[in-house]
């Protein structure tokens, strides 16, 4: 019979997994998506639910559909969209007011003006 004194043999313990499921939740109040909508007039809106989103918004649109998947996920009891329109012919050659910039120039190489 061979000698087996040398080697060493050291039985496993049993094993023992632990798993732990963490959420991120964001306190109450700061849940909530903003939605850029491109429209010929400039607003925001609040909504709070799919409801009050569908009687302003057709199911065909993109914001209706943004705010549906927001809704339907995690955010249905808690949740606050914001639909952001903005004026696409705003500031271009079509319409809308040009800015001036402080100081009363357009920040042109002409020297002129007190912008430094």
């Amino acid at each position: 019979m061979a000698d087996n004194t040398d080697q060493k043999v050291e039985p496993l313990s049993p094993v023992e997994v632990t798993n732990n499921y963490n959420q991120a939740n964001t306190p109450y109040g700061l849940n909530g998506v903003a939605i850029f909508h491109e429209s010929d007039h400039e607003q925001v809106q609040s909504y709070r639910d799919m409801e009050a989103v569908e009687q302003d918004y057709g199911i065909d649109s993109d914001v209706w559909k943004q705010a549906n998947s927001y809704f339907t996920g995690l955010n249905a009891s808690n949740g606050l969209v914001q639909v952001i329109s903005f004026n696409k012919n705003y500031g271009n050659s079509t319409g809308g007011p040009i800015v001036t910039p402080p100081g009363g120039t357009n920040n042109t190489d002409d020297k002129k003006g007190d912008v430094k």
